[in-house]
């Protein structure tokens, strides 16, 4: 009975070690780890195009439908002789995830664009791709070999799947949740200023048009909103610089975030060289964000 409840508390840690000594054992003498780099390098290449073509595909309204993104993946599955590990369902979610890291669109554009492919995600069919086992040419000197080369690859298969399936999982949430208070802040904004009793619009003819202009004692101001989950980077200022540009006129830029050295180092640059200022009102408290929008828009 010791032994017995011995080894059920021990189990972890023995499986460990196996798994470990397996591992070591077979990526020695099977698996040289430059042919293994090779092929993961190969993949995320591959990975990569994919994402862009279907970016490219999407952000200018091509008609595409699950045919295609399949035909993508098998084309490049053939020119590079490679098993393509993701679903075209999760090849979409990381297009998804890809036109959401691109803070110099404006809010509303990446949000169309990330509707744009759950419309397409929730048309696809499942689809399960088929591992095809390559051939094994191992020469297993013994069964002891082939035992730990089988407990090695079970264990850390079912690590790596578990590790996948969490990362996968909590990824998704982050950005869910991301997306979800990004656009919460910006209708907070939106419901502040109209509060006031301000006229606003939006242009959408334009890929570089403001979020929001309103109407107030100023006259017209453009608007922009970011939300940031850290400090606010160079890359949105930039963007929100190359929408007052375009506008040429006055520009608020409200977020949540403060700027990054980087960032305000940009509204600087922008002050010297332009004509129309970029205002910044900071705050991520409601009771604060009313009180300065209230005494912005009333000011001189």
């Amino acid at each position: 009975m010791y032994i017995l409840n011995w080894f059920k508390k021990n189990l972890s840690h023995l499986f460990a070690i196996v798994g470990i000594f397996a591992t070591i054992y077979f990526a020695i003498f099977h698996i040289p780890d430059w042919v293994n780099e090779f092929k993961n390098e190969r993949i995320i290449n591959v990975n990569d195009d994919l994402i862009k073509t279907i970016q490219e595909l999407v952000y200018n309204s091509a008609e595409i439908d699950s045919t295609d993104i399949v035909n993508l993946i098998s084309a490049k599955e053939l020119r590079y002789k490679i098993k393509y590990p993701y679903t075209p369902n999760e090849l979409l979610l990381q297009a998804q995830e890809r036109f959401l890291d691109y803070n110099y669109l404006p809010l509303n554009v990446r949000k169309n664009l990330v509707e744009k492919i759950d419309s397409l995600r929730i048309a696809f069919p499942e689809y399960d791709q088929t591992f095809q086992k390559e051939e094994s040419d191992f020469n297993y000197s013994s069964l002891l070999s082939i035992i730990f080369a089988f407990l090695g690859i079970v264990i850390s298969l079912f690590g790596a799947y578990s590790t996948v399936l969490k990362a996968k999982s909590e990824r998704q949430i982050e950005i869910s949740e991301l997306v979800r208070t990004a656009v919460d802040f910006e209708n907070l904004v939106v419901k502040i200023i109209e509060g006031f009793g301000y006229k606003t619009y939006r242009e959408t003819h334009s890929a570089f048009a403001p979020d929001l202009i309103v109407d107030s004692p100023k006259g017209k101001v453009a608007v922009e909103i970011k939300y940031s989950a850290s400090k606010l980077s160079s890359d949105v200022v930039n963007s929100v610089r190359s929408v007052a540009v375009k506008y040429s006129g006055r520009l608020l830029l409200i977020t949540n975030a403060h700027l990054s050295h980087e960032a305000d180092q940009q509204i600087q640059i922008h002050e010297m060289s332009e004509d129309f200022p970029i205002d910044i009102i900071q705050a991520s408290d409601k009771v604060k964000l009313i009180k300065k929008i209230e005494d912005y828009f009333k000011g001189d």
